[in-house]
């Protein structure tokens, strides 16, 4: 069902996500680690990519009680 996609998605009526994976997933016995770049659009717009960078997100970890 992914592959069919070929990166795009509809989302929502009328919203797409434009994504792609980075690097190869991570798959431990406790997590699944992926990283995916993606982009929001209307879909009766052309992609703009915001001229921003995205901020890091937190990582929770249940088995290491000193990360968030």
């Amino acid at each position: 069902m992914i592959a069919s996609q070929k990166g795009c998605s509809e989302i929502w009526e009328g919203l797409a996500l434009d994504w792609s994976i980075m690097a190869a997933p991570t798959l431990t016995k406790t997590d699944l680690e992926l990283g995916v770049k993606g982009l929001f659009y209307p879909n009766n717009h052309d992609e703009v990519e915001p001229p921003v960078t995205a901020p890091v997100m937190p990582y929770h970890d249940d088995s290491n009680t000193s990360k968030v």
